[in-house]
């Protein structure tokens, strides 16, 4: 069986986060105002692709997130009314 021979040096943009990388910017991205913001400048100027995805993600996640809180206050809002 031939074993395929991986690169030792890879180019800054495709080299991997480690776990600890990820849990940092997880915590530096949940900070209120400040976090959405470098998780913007991240997702369009990184020069590495994994922090590009992971900073994508996160801005993705806060809209969801977003979309539900707004959706479930007129809900609550609405049945408040009703009372």
């Amino acid at each position: 069986m031939s074993q395929m021979a991986y690169p030792d040096y890879l180019p800054k943009e495709y080299e991997p986060l480690g776990a600890w990388k990820y849990f940092g910017y997880t915590l530096l991205f949940s900070l209120p105002i400040v976090g959405l913001i470098i998780a913007i400048i991240f997702s369009l100027n990184s020069e590495n692709l994994h922090l590009k995805s992971f900073a994508r993600a996160i801005i993705i996640l806060e809209i969801i997130v977003f979309i539900l809180v707004i959706i479930s206050t007129l809900y609550v809002y609405s049945v408040a009314l009703n009372f």
